[in-house]
């Protein structure tokens, strides 16, 4: 079956989509490298960088993509409207949470009185004054609520588009790819 154009995702949002989950992974997978050097040494600074980069580089994407689509119109694909609105909240879920993460793993840095750095290239000033627990309650929100909920929100999202891909076999999955299929 071929998806029509007007069911298809723009190129913009689909490259956006893959290069978020990209960095997502890569934020990831930095900061299970960055737990094999000793804290305090110049390796682990590094790793961790390198996820601050990756982290902004998502919100930056992030935000991007929302304006994107504030312009473009939404592919129509018929289906329930239950499945309609429970995958507008699962996407709108997203978004909150990809927006959310790098601002909290900031504030808790910031209150913790280190660097942040995009890239090492640009480093953002000191804002805030140093507050220990401020820095802990961000960055156990930033690690232990905000990074579950997007594993949970991810899996949700992919499982249904798998749903539909191969149990209702109405080729869904087709419209964030560049086959004509």
């Amino acid at each position: 079956m071929s998806i029509q154009e007007t069911q298809r995702w723009g190129s913009v949002i689909r490259l956006c989509h893959w290069l978020t989950l990209i960095l997502v992974v890569a934020a990831w997978w930095i900061m299970e490298i960055r737990h094999d050097f000793p804290k305090g040494s110049d390796e682990r600074n590094l790793w961790m960088m390198w996820h601050m980069t990756a982290g902004l580089s998502i919100w930056v994407l992030t935000i991007f993509r929302l304006g994107w689509r504030a312009f473009q119109p939404v592919p129509h694909v018929e289906m329930p409207i239950w499945q309609r609105w429970a995958a507008r909240i699962v996407q709108a879920l997203l978004y909150v949470v990809l927006l959310a993460m790098p601002i909290f793993g900031i504030a808790a840095r910031q209150f913790a009185e280190y660097s942040v750095s995009y890239a090492g290239v640009i480093d953002m000033p000191q804002l805030m004054q140093k507050n220990a627990d401020l820095a802990e309650w961000f960055a156990d929100m930033h690690e232990d609520v905000l990074w579950p909920a997007l594993l949970v929100l991810v899996g949700v999202h992919a499982a249904a588009a798998l749903w539909h891909q191969f149990a209702m076999r109405d080729n869904l999955i087709g419209r964030m790819f560049w086959s004509k299929r």
